[in-house]
């Protein structure tokens, strides 16, 4: 950013800016390093230890805006084979307080459907950067799905994500040892189709999530308490 050297007030001005947007990025890259070309590795596995598939995020694209840092992610899904089968690019950001995904953008694909049209509304999931304790109840986030046919509505998909924060302990996987927040993940999903509520879904999920680092494991279970999958972090590169 240029200083003026036309006016003290603009200087001054741009200076508080300057130094705002270095506090705001400091703060984000200590709770999550979205620098250019990071990349994160997860390795998934069932319910009996099997090796299933990797996930890759790569942090493709980062940009400083007025006070808030945001980015593009890059997923990319192989199998255990080792043979890609999906890719996917979604957003995030940080305002220097709290850490928000874009879910709306890991959807966004599917509004390009031929026969299917989807709207999509709301969808951000928040963290907050500080003062995060055991057994905060931390903001849900709901995400619509509007499914048009020639402009007209067919039916609407809410998804409702809670999440809570039980422990913070230290979890141990391939990448090193971290401190994590236990946070149990609750998500929910009702449908509406042509005026009929039809049933909807339930998933429980554990994520283990270290400032600085993201999520190091998720632990996905069924509605009777058995563990189906997880997935833990296996490489990191800066």
């Amino acid at each position: 950013m240029k200083t003026s050297l036309f006016s003290i007030i603009m200087y001054c001005t741009i200076f508080y800016i300057s130094s705002f947007q270095t506090s705001v990025a400091q703060n984000c890259d200590s709770f999550y390093p979205i620098k250019k070309g990071n990349s994160f590795e997860m390795q998934e596995f069932d319910g009996n230890n099997k090796l299933t598939g990797t996930n890759t995020v790569v942090v493709k694209d980062r940009r400083d805006i007025g006070g808030t840092v945001e980015a593009t992610m890059q997923g990319t899904y192989m199998n255990a084979k080792g043979k890609t089968e999906s890719s996917v690019e979604f957003k995030v950001k940080c305002d220097g307080s709290i850490f928000y995904m874009d879910l709306q953008s890991i959807f966004s694909n599917m509004e390009k459907q031929k026969d299917m049209e989807l709207k999509l509304e709301g969808g951000f999931s928040e963290m907050p950067i500080r003062n995060i304790n055991v057994g905060d109840q931390l903001k849900d986030a709901v995400m619509k799905m509007h499914m048009m046919q020639d402009g007209e509505k067919m039916g609407t998909m809410v998804m409702t994500i809670r999440r809570k924060v039980e422990a913070k302990q230290p979890v141990t996987v391939p990448a090193g040892t971290f401190e994590c927040y236990k946070i149990a993940v609750e998500s929910e999903s009702a449908m509406e189709m042509m005026g009929m509520k039809m049933p909807g879904g339930k998933s429980h999920s554990v994520d283990y999530f270290s400032p600085g680092i993201g999520t190091v494991k998720n632990e996905v279970y069924d509605k009777k308490g058995k563990l189906m999958n997880y997935s833990v972090l296996s490489k990191i590169t800066k």
